[in-house]
């Protein structure tokens, strides 16, 4: 057992690579975050630029306190370890009515991807994308 994963979420993530939903932000963290998001689209004419959508980290403190969320860490350690590096944030904004593929991957033991998802979604089959 975990600190957030129960034993086969973790031995899912093992055998397919991913594990979700994991529920962080409350709704009102949720509109809070995809508010900064648009406030800042909105200011830069409607859309991010393409250097703005990576390393968002160093560009919005309120991304980099995203990244230490403790339950966030805590999962991500039940899934590689303790030893936790994040080198990098990237927006792959998906508006509605627009087909988007969002990639994850994952490299071997010990690196992952972590989609945060601003907003209540529903995937096929029913399950909720981690929020």
């Amino acid at each position: 057992m975990g600190k957030v994963f129960n034993v086969g979420q973790i031995e899912q993530y093992e055998t397919d690579g991913w594990v979700s939903p994991l529920d962080v932000f409350t709704s009102k963290q949720v509109r809070e975050c995809r508010t900064r998001l648009e406030e800042w689209e909105l200011m830069r004419g409607g859309s991010l630029p393409p250097h703005e959508r990576s390393s968002g980290h160093i560009l919005f403190p309120w991304i980099d306190a995203l990244m230490r969320n403790e339950r966030i860490l805590d999962a991500v350690e039940d899934l590689i370890g303790p030893d936790i590096l994040c080198w990098n944030s990237v927006f792959c904004i998906k508006n509605s009515g627009v087909e988007i593929v969002c990639p994850f991957w994952r490299s071997g033991r010990g690196c992952l991807s972590l989609c945060l998802v601003c907003e209540d979604v529903v995937w096929g089959g029913g399950q909720r994308c981690l929020r």
